[in-house]
């Protein structure tokens, strides 16, 4: 019973160790986890912050969008027919381009025909030189056949017999010759038809080739009409907008000029109604005429000062125009930025959206660790379960043992009368609880090492699970 008491205490250092090995393994991932969760909640601060600093941006940006949309209607119909003009000149390239396809099948073609009777008259060339070869050997052998008769006819009777065959040979040569000179006079002529076809394709191709060039020429011409209008257009567009813009500028320096103008009317009203009234006091007065003219030179002042009040007006409407077309390269400058702050919300909600999914699976991680440590948790109360029955087993053996002292005890009081038969006895009683002594001491070693072992594993259980709680 104690080896095997022993083998499963080995199994179980080992299933300690293993456990051992597996909790710092799981600490050191949770501390990198740690790290990593920190680092994600300060990344998902920075776009909270980032976020709320683009709607602020989006906000403003929508304010000056809505601004420049009263202006873009001005604008819009102008650029309409820009378009219509631009897609009536794109289906003119395209017309153009399909007429070119169809002149290049077809100039492909004339370039195939031509090919084939080349290829026609050189079969031809070869056959007349084949021909004329055949007819030079036929010649030669009939020089030769007459060189033969003309020794075989030194005899009276040879000659005659060589003269008909001279005779014959002559018939035989000019009816060759007729033959050849038939066959030769149709290759010819079929050589100079096939010449009059060739030299016919050849200007049919070269006319092709001449209107491909002028049409060639057109659809540059046209591409540059088109790149000029679409180059015109950008021009005008950005002249439609300036225009707007000084039309906007200048409309709002009529109202206000015609505010002005009315104060001035006002004022005039006002001075008119006490030039009056100077005047009849004048009239029933002439003793307050001085004071009255000194009242008018006063207002001829004021009036001048009006004057040059409005001028200075005209000089900060000016100031206004120029300070109205920064404010619209600042917007321009506000709208690229916009743009900007769009793709980098675009990226930074992709890049949160990726947080999330870690976050995520950091939490399956820390739900599965937490799984873990339950599981060492029951790992730890079973071996506390076994350490318990460990000590009741040690609890037994020491009982025993005590009885078997008691035993011995009383086998020495009886052996007190039988000393020599029960020495032997006796001796082997002795090395029975020698061998028990040890084994109990060697199990209670056991206990304490792995009571020492639990210990261990709660701690780390604990800081597991302050870990997690954190």
């Amino acid at each position: 019973m104690c080896s095997q008491y022993e083998v499963d205490l080995k199994a179980r250092d080992e299933l300690v160790d293993v456990l051992n090995e597996k909790l710092e393994i799981t600490e050191k991932e949770g501390e990198k986890r740690k790290g990593v969760l920190r680092g994600w909640k300060k990344k998902v601060a920075e776009l909270e912050r980032c976020m709320r600093y683009l709607e602020e941006e989006v906000e403003r940006s929508r304010q000056d969008s809505m601004e420049r949309s009263v202006m873009d209607e001005a604008s819009g119909e102008a650029l309409r027919q820009l378009h219509r003009q631009i897609a009536k000149l794109e289906g003119e390239k395209k017309d153009v381009e399909k007429r070119e396809e169809v002149e290049r099948v077809e100039r492909e073609r004339a370039a195939m025909r031509l090919k084939e009777v080349e290829e026609e008259c050189e079969r031809l060339r070869d056959e007349c030189k084949g021909r004329e070869e055949r007819g030079r050997i036929l010649e030669e052998g009939i020089r030769e056949a007459n060189e033969q008769m003309a020794v075989m006819g030194r005899g009276e009777s040879a000659r005659g017999c060589s003269d008909q065959v001279e005779e014959e040979e002559r018939e035989r040569q000019r009816v060759a010759e007729g033959a050849w000179e038939q066959e030769r006079a149709a290759l010819v002529a079929q050589v100079e038809d096939l010449q009059e076809a060739k030299n016919a394709l050849a200007d049919e191709l070269e006319d092709v080739k001449e209107q491909l060039a002028t049409k060639d020429e057109g659809l540059r011409v046209l591409k540059d009409e088109l790149e000029a209008q679409w180059k015109n257009t950008e021009v005008m567009s950005e002249k439609i907008e300036r225009l707007e813009n000084d039309r906007d500028g200048l409309r709002e320096e009529r109202d206000r000029l015609q505010e002005e103008r009315s104060h001035l009317e006002e004022e005039r009203n006002q001075l008119q109604d006490d030039l009056q009234a100077l005047e009849e006091r004048v009239s029933g007065m002439e003793v307050d005429f001085n004071d009255g003219e000194n009242r008018k030179n006063e207002l001829e002042n004021e009036v001048q000062e009006a004057w040059n009040a409005k001028e200075e007006a005209e000089k900060e409407r000016d100031e206004l125009d120029e300070q109205l077309r920064a404010e619209q390269e600042h917007t321009q400058g506000l709208t690229d930025a916009l743009q900007e702050r769009e793709d980098q919300v675009s990226r930074l909600d992709e890049e949160r959206q990726y947080a999330l999914d870690t976050v995520t699976r950091l939490e399956e991680n820390i739900r599965r660790r937490d799984a873990e440590v339950e599981e060492c948790n029951k790992r730890i109360l079973e071996r506390e379960a076994e350490s318990e029955q460990l000590r009741e087993e040690i609890t037994k053996l020491n009982r025993e043992h005590t009885r078997l002292v008691e035993g011995e005890t009383r086998y020495v009081q009886d052996a007190a009368m039988r000393e020599g038969e029960a020495r032997q006895q006796l001796e082997m009683m002795v090395q029975e609880k020698a061998e028990a002594d040890v084994k109990v001491k060697t199990l209670n070693e056991r206990v304490e090492k792995l009571t020492e072992e639990i210990e261990k594993l709660r701690r780390t259980v604990h800081e597991l699970q302050l870990e997690s709680a954190d």
